[in-house]
């Protein structure tokens, strides 16, 4: 449940501890489609039982906690999030990618591949992905748009297990069709 919510709240959220004492965690979220309110409803859920505390809805699309300790925990979470996805167990991973991929992710049908889409700058949410698909042995590719600071995080392999997990991007999953495809050598050679 805390990885799944970690997933969410790195990607579609924010947390800080601000000098003067005072904290709070957002997690951001329009409801405009029924599996985005099952989204925001399963991180309530998954906040009440992590914290003990209810994630409140201030408007239609902010979610907030003002507990120090909450904003601590994420805080501690991102600092650690590449050593943490280092020795998590299988579980864990795949409910931290489906928690992310649920907040800023989505399902591009078109060769059955997952999207993310977030800032560049944060290098720390790019090696966590990093870490986690190498860690499960997914094929992964990530570009980086410098003028935008934009960076497309895609996963190309075995998205079905990441999708058995996730609340907001439910896809039509067709089954790869792989094969041997033949050139003939004067095709691959002709410019040499």
């Amino acid at each position: 449940n805390l990885a799944y919510l970690t997933g969410a709240i790195f990607s579609d959220g924010y947390w800080r501890v601000l000098p003067d004492g005072s904290s709070q965690t957002v997690f951001v979220q329009r409801l405009t489609t029924p599996q985005k309110s099952e989204f925001v409803e399963s991180v309530r859920e998954r906040f009440q039982e992590a914290f003990d505390y209810n994630l409140r809805p201030v408007s239609s699309d902010y979610y907030y906690c003002y507990k120090k300790e909450v904003a601590q925990k994420f805080d501690q979470l991102y600092e650690n999030a590449v050593l943490n996805l280092l020795s998590a167990n299988e579980n864990t991973i795949l409910n931290y990618l489906a928690g992310f991929y649920d907040g800023d992710g989505g399902f591009i049908k078109r060769g059955q591949i997952l999207r993310a889409t977030f800032d560049t700058r944060d290098k720390t949410l790019i090696k966590a992905l990093v870490i986690a698909c190498l860690r499960l042995d997914l094929s992964y590719r990530v570009y980086t748009e410098k003028i935008h600071n934009k960076c497309n995080f895609y996963i190309y392999s075995d998205i079905e297990k990441i999708l058995e997990r996730t609340k907001r991007i439910v896809p039509e999953i067709c089954k790869r069709r792989t094969g041997t495809i033949f050139f003939a050598s004067k095709q691959l050679f002709d410019d040499l």
